[in-house]
């Protein structure tokens, strides 16, 4: 399987990586944290990128200001479902990870 780099991309470096890739993980999970306004700006211009990419299976942003998880999950080809949390846990499946929000946030 091809490793995802380890360091920050803006949307048009990792979609441009992406068609470099002979293989991508099919259960990719895209995680934003945007810290300013300009952040926040930048996100909703990747959104439409991500959720048409086939790879993603989940787009997950991440407010520490408030605090509270955007999570965009895919249910088929074109079709995504979107929930809001700020406590309890991220179910991301696949792959099958299980986060609990007061670690993200650490209030436990």
């Amino acid at each position: 399987m091809t490793a995802l780099p380890q360091h920050r991309m803006t949307a048009s470096q990792f979609f441009a990586w992406v068609k470099t890739q002979p293989e991508i993980p099919d259960r990719c999970v895209v995680v934003d944290v945007p810290v300013s306004n300009d952040n926040w700006m930048a996100v909703s211009g990747k959104l439409v990128g991500y959720l048409e990419h086939p790879a993603i299976q989940h787009y997950v942003i991440i407010d520490l200001t408030q605090p509270l998880i955007i999570h965009h999950r895919r249910l088929r080809a074109e079709q995504w479902a979107t929930q809001i949390l700020s406590s309890g846990s991220l179910r991301l499946d696949p792959p099958g990870l299980d986060v609990d929000l007061s670690e993200v946030f650490e209030t436990g």
